[in-house]
Parts: structure tokens; C-alpha cells; sequence
């Protein structure tokens, strides 16, 4: 996880002055301040009552009133049924589902920002300047989580309103497995983020 913010010394490297680097920093949270200030906002200013989708919330509820998860509909695996159940479990409220899903949404827009910043390392020769490469960054995080469909899938009671969080941390996961494996050469790390790209992709909500 050390070279995870290795953009933070590219960065340093890239400007003229420290006034300069400070500044850019400066400007570079503030945008993401704003983003993800607007992000949460959009999708909070929605009602939060969840659009309910019967195939994955009537094997949570049985298992609620003590019976087992019963029938998954076309044959999908458990994990997004027990997400549902865990959460209705724990807050006793179907708010929570709805909830839980916009802030797995805002996670997966700082684990794309986080991988982004990873990629840089493949290509240390680059052209681009790190701060339009950053900026790049910025505006496709931005496109994400402003659309509507990740804000309608978080609205609904269904495994896409999970899918973004999954497949950032999962993609963050392989970046991370490919750095540490053939360019910084660190075994302990790459069997770590090996295990936990498979790990993630078992749990993929299918």
C-alpha cells in the first residue's frame, strides 16, 4: 500500500517551485472536494426508500423470519441476498440498503482515483504532463459518478447497485497485483493483492 500515493512525488518532481507544487495540490483536492461533495449530494437528494426488486429481497426477508434463503432466481449466488439480509438485520430498515449502496458509489470513485494514479507507474517516460494527467483523472471520476444509471442502480434492491464499488476494487486489486509483480518485484505484496483479486471476483454478485 506504500506506493499507492506515489503520484504524490511525481507531482513534487513535476513542478517548478514548491509555491507552485502547494498550489497545484492545493487546487487538485479542491476539485475533489467538489466532486465528491456534488456525487453525494445527487444521490442523497433522492428519496431513499429502495425500489424494491422481489428475486433478491424475498430470500433476505424468509431468512428474516427464520426460515432458510429459499430459492435464489436464476440461480445466482448468495452474497448480495446476505448483504440485503445483514444490513435489514443490523438497522432494521430498508433505508439502509439504499444508503449503504450511495456510499459503496462514492467509495468506488476514490479507489478509481486511487488505481488512476497507479497506472502512471507503467508509463514513467510519458509525454503527458502529470498535471493534465491527473486532471484526466479527475474528469473521468466526475463522468462516473455523475451519471444516472450507477445513481439508479443504487436506488434499486438488485446486485448492480454494488457492481461499481466490486469491479473498482477488484480492477484496483489487478493494478496493484501487476505493479508489485513485475516492476517493483515485492512477493509478499503481490500474493496479497493476488488473493484479494480472486477473493473480490468470488464475490462477485452474479
Amino acid at each position: 500500500m506504500g506506493s499507492d500515493f506515489a503520484g504524490f512525488k511525481q507531482c513534487g518532481k513535476s513542478s517548478g517551485s514548491p509555491l507552485a507544487a502547494k498550489i497545484g495540490q492545493l487546487g487538485y483536492w479542491s476539485v475533489v472536494a467538489v466532486i465528491f461533495a456534488r456525487a453525494a449530494w445527487l444521490r442523497f437528494r433522492l428519496p431513499l426508500d429502495p425500489i424494491v426488486v422481489p428475486n433478491y429481497l424475498l430470500p433476505a426477508l424468509k431468512k428474516l423470519v427464520g426460515a432458510e434463503f429459499g430459492q435464489i432466481h436464476l440461480g445466482r449466488i448468495i452474497i448480495y441476498p446476505g448483504f440485503v439480509y445483514l444490513l435489514v438485520r443490523v438497522f432494521g430498515d430498508f433505508r439502509a440498503i439504499t444508503i449503504t449502496q450511495n456510499l459503496l458509489g462514492l467509495l468506488a470513485g476514490g479507489v478509481f482515483l486511487l488505481t488512476w494514479r497507479r497506472i502512471r507507474d507503467f508509463i514513467p517516460s510519458a509525454h503527458l504532463p502529470y498535471p493534465i494527467y491527473r486532471c484526466l483523472g479527475l474528469l473521468a471520476v466526475a463522468i462516473y459518478m455523475f451519471s444516472r444509471e450507477p445513481l439508479y442502480f443504487e436506488r434499486d434492491i438488485r446486485p448492480e447497485g454494488i457492481c461499481g464499488f466490486l469491479i473498482s476494487i477488484n480492477l484496483y486489486f489487478v493494478i496493484q497485483f501487476t505493479a508489485c509483480c513485475f516492476l517493483e518485484g515485492r512477493r509478499t505484496a503481490t500474493v496479497a493483492y493476488g488473493s484479494r483479486s480472486c477473493s473480490a471476483r468470488f464475490c462477485w454478485p452474479q
